[in-house]
């Protein structure tokens, strides 16, 4: 794979975090007690720092 900004090889990839996640939340259970959430995962070239291609992870238990 190669970074679509300037075509580095050196790409990783992760989850994105914070102190309490990065979450996608589902639209319509944004206000309840327990939200519809899944956790953000991506790719980033270490070269020059952009951040691609950025997915849900699917808990194989949940259903979209």
């Amino acid at each position: 794979m190669i970074c679509e900004k300037c075509s580095s090889e050196n790409i990783i990839e992760g989850k994105l975090d914070t102190v309490y996640g990065v979450r996608f939340i589902k639209k319509g259970t944004e206000n309840k007690l327990r939200p519809e959430s899944y956790k953000v995962v991506a790719k980033a070239c270490t070269d020059c720092g952009h951040l691609f291609d950025f997915k849900i992870e699917l808990n194989k238990k949940k259903k979209l």
